[in-house]
Formats: structure tokens, sequence, C-alpha cells
């Protein structure tokens, strides 16, 4: 774990007094209920090899209360040339929700979700944008960011899906007069047509009785259906009849195709909608009929993107977005500072491709919500805990993992726990409660990290017990400021994994 050196005095006075800070304390109030699931998972639809069904069945015997599905909305590479580069082009494409059917994937999701105890999520992963570098000629051509993807969840309106703004979108104009814009090139067809057939009537002699004999003359003919062919290919270019988005694959566009899918899932997805960002650590570089395709992590675009939902900070590549100081506190700060409407939240990404991939419960996210019987209830109670940051997620360790009974700051009249927020003043004595346990069985050294305000405040071996069992309270100092604060801690293994737990909000006002 790397730590600044600033912190070194600090952190040392702070693994000194921590075992004298652990004391025993009646039971802190446990979290109400905790939903155990997997998030971003393929199947058969796309790039997995198990289908939804088997999926479902393997994560209920695993005891898994909740999936959240994402295959992949489109896969298509396509390059084209000029002028005429949606016609004269070559695709790369493979299995998708689109060319499966939106609708038919939903209903599946759904008539899964019926039959098996597991709540299934529908959701999609979606790169709404990549772009070209080098040309065909140079032999020097490149695909960029590929990859560069947000799982879109929640929603089960089929509409909703096929209408998001991306690349390749089937969703149709609902613009009349852009399709007659559009289908304009067509009297170019039309002046072709004209021109070809008065060729046909050329009068070129005529005979002393005053009959007169016609051919067609060359020129016009050619010309005739040099106009007929551009106004057809033309049009056919223009995709009249399909929505139109403000970029391309030609260019590189920035943030714009990434910020605008955000919006579009805020102003349609409804409340119980999310849009996450996937990997943004994770580098990826595959060649495809001798074509690169290069995806750089997008960190940076995650932090300068508005109104998401969050972002994966366990997944199985390198991850460092959770360490003090980094672009998730950034992005907290922000959100505390009112400059960021929608939490940012952290979530565990399973990433999950069927059978043989990886263990479908190495990487969890764990909901906290209210109890609820299965059903439409739950799977609502699941999606909102998501959502607002009420949860942690963790990956499992060699021998055990990590699990936490109850998180919460107290001022002796309210308590707050992961998502949540508490209102005090300045003055307020304010305790931080952990506890939780090592399961089966606490093995090795584990440490535990605390946060406040983007500033790492602690970081020191958790006590932990011979049955696995820990048990933590530390005082906590706010800053003098008032206004949003926030509290957030991760535990690390070697034998456990790791375990990160999404920020506890405090609103510090006047006396």
């Amino acid at each position: 774990m790397n730590i600044s050196r600033s912190l070194t005095a600090e952190i040392g006075v702070c693994a000194f007094i921590l075992p004298a800070l652990l004391l025993y304390l009646p039971p802190a109030p446990l979290f109400s209920a905790q939903y155990e699931g997997i998030f971003r998972v393929n199947s058969k639809v796309s790039s997995g090899a198990d289908s939804i069904e088997r999926i479902a069945d393997d994560a209920s015997k695993q005891g898994m209360d909740f999936v959240v599905l994402s295959d992949q909305m489109m896969v298509r590479a396509e390059y084209g040339l000029p002028p005429f580069r949606n016609v004269m082009k070559r695709s790369l494409n493979k299995p998708d929700v689109l060319s499966y059917g939106v609708k038919d994937y939903i209903e599946r999701i759904k008539s899964a979700d019926a039959f098996y105890p597991t709540e299934l999520i529908v959701g999609v992963d979606l790169a709404p944008h990549y772009y070209w570098t080098g040309s065909l000629l140079g032999k020097n051509l490149c695909n960029r960011q590929f990859s560069q993807q947000m799982t879109i969840f929640g929603s089960e309106d089929a509409d909703f899906y096929a209408k998001m703004p991306f690349l390749h979108s089937n969703a149709p104009e609902e613009n009349a007069w852009l399709v007659l814009l559009r289908l304009s090139p067509l009297l170019l067809s039309l002046n072709g047509i004209l021109i070809l057939a008065s060729a046909f009537r050329t009068r070129f002699y005529e005979d002393r009785q005053g009959n007169t004999y016609s051919r067609p003359a060359r020129l016009q003919k050619i010309l005739a259906l040099a106009l007929i062919a551009l106004g057809l290919l033309w049009t056919v270019d223009m995709r009249p009849f399909k929505k139109k988005i403000p970029f391309d694959q030609y260019s590189k566009c920035g943030r714009k195709p990434y910020q605008d899918l955000i919006d579009y899932v805020r102003a349609r997805g409804g409340s119980l909608c999310g849009v996450v960002w996937s990997a943004p650590e994770a580098k990826s570089v595959n060649i495809v009929s001798g074509v690169p395709l290069i995806s750089m992590p997008y960190l940076n675009d995650v932090a300068a993107t508005r109104d998401h939902n969050g972002l994966a900070g366990i997944y199985a590549d390198r991850f460092t977005a959770h360490l003090s100081g980094h672009e998730w506190d950034t992005m907290l700060d922000e959100f505390c500072r009112g400059e960021r409407k929608t939490l940012p939240a952290l979530f565990g990404e399973l990433d999950y491709h069927g059978s043989g991939d990886r263990p479908i419960d190495i990487i969890k996210i764990v909901a906290i919500a209210d109890d609820a019987p299965p059903g439409e209830e739950r799977k609502n109670k699941i999606i909102q805990a998501l959502l607002s940051g009420s949860s942690y997620s963790l990956r499992k360790g060699s021998s055990s993992e990590m699990r936490i009974r109850s998180a919460q700051i107290s001022d002796g009249m309210s308590t707050a726990g992961p998502g949540g927020s508490l209102e005090t003043t300045r003055s307020s004595s304010l305790n931080f409660k952990l506890e939780g346990r090592l399961s089966p069985s606490g093995k090795g050294s584990t440490s535990i990290s605390v946060v406040l305000n983007g500033r790492l405040r602690c970081c020191a071996e958790l006590p932990v017990d011979s049955s696995g069992e820990f048990q933590l309270e530390l005082r906590i100092l706010p800053d003098d400021s008032s206004g949003m604060q926030y509290l957030r801690f991760w535990l690390e293994s070697p034998d456990s994994g790791i375990l990160i737990c999404n920020p506890i909000f405090m609103k510090i006002v006047s006396e």
C-alpha cells in the first residue's frame, strides 16, 4: 500500500493508539439487510460462454441475492472510405444485444428472474464511441478506445436502451423534417432520370418529308446515369431514417459522447437506472484482422464527466482510484461542494464471461437495504442501495473474505452508515464504529485505512481475534469548515483480499 511520507508521523501515532481505542462496545446497530451480488455479467447473448439461465442457476447455488447482467449492447468496428463512408465500408461485428434484439434480451432476463431465487437486474455494457488513427494507405490504421465502456442498468424499457446515443445506433429518426432533408439527394437521381429520358429522344435528322430520327445522346446518358448513382449513394450514406448523432468514428471527440450518454440516462432512465464507468484503469490491446484495437486507461474521463453513478473500483486489473487523494476523492469532494448532483459510488465489478473465466463469487458487491421479500420490491431496494452508495465491495483472498456487520458514524443522537448522512455540529463528539468478520476464519495481518475528506487520516493494523471477528472505534475530528464532509475506509489483507466501503457523509452546521 502506497502512503505519502507526509502522513508517516500521523500514521505511526494512529497505529500506536488504535489498539487502545478498541473497547468493549455494545453491539452497534446492524445493517438491516445485506444483499450479496455480482455486477457486470456477460451471457451468450454477447461475449459470454453461458446462457442467462445457467448464470442465474450458478449464482443461486452460490447464495447470491442478485446479478446485474450487462451484455454488450453493440460490438462493431467499422471503417469506410470517403466520400461515402457509410456505403463503401468494412465492418467487424460480434454478437451483441442489438443483433439479438433488445426486447427479446429483456424478456429473457425477466423470464429467468421469475424462475430463479436470485434477483436478475437488466443492464448492458456500451462503448458509445471509438475513433480511428492512421490510414489504410499508410498501413498504420489503428482503432482507439474501442473498450471505453459504461454499464447502464436498472431499466426494463427496451425503447430506452434502443434509443441511447452511440455509434452505429439503429434508433429511428423521429424528426420528419430531418428525414426529408436527408432524402433530398434523391432530387439528383430524379434529374438524372429526366435527363436520361430526354437523351433517348434527342433529334439529330429530319428528311424532306418531315420524318425525324433520333438516337440516344451518349454524353447525356453518361451524365444521367452518374446523377442517378450519385443521388442514390448519397441518400444511402445519409441514413435518412436513422437517428443522427453529432460525432463519428473518424475524429477524436473527447468526452462529449460519454457525457451525452450519461445525460440521456439521467433524462430518460428514471430514478432506478444507473450508469457506471467500467474498469477505468484497464488497458487492452487486441489485433483483429491485422488491425490493432487499443484502449488506454480513462480514469481522467471518469473524473471529468458529471452525473454518472460512479466507477468500478475493484476488478480483475490493477486499480488505484480508491487510494487517498486520487480521482475518487476528487469526485467526492466535488459532490460535497455541490458541484456534482449525483453521488459517484464505487462498485465491485466481476466482468464475468462464463465457466472457467473466473470464480463467480471472486468479486462481489454487497447492497445494504431494508429487508424485503423476494420479488420486485427487493430488486428495487437493491438497485436503490447501489445507486445511493449504501454498499461495499470486496475481492476474496486466498483463504477467506471480509464482511462487515456494521459501519457507522454517530454523534450520540443520530447515526449514518455507508451512503447515508447525519447532520451535526463541529463541537459534537463523533465516533466511527466498525464491526465485521473475516470468513470463514481470519488469518494473517489485516490493515484498515481511513480517509477523511480526501486525506488519509489513519492506516494501521486492524485488531482481529482468533475467530476472525473485529471491532473498532475511532473518534472523528471533522475539518473546521462547515458543509458536507465524508469519511470512507478500506480493509486489505494478503489472505482475505480487499474490501472498499462507500463513504459516510456528515453535514457540519453552525452551532
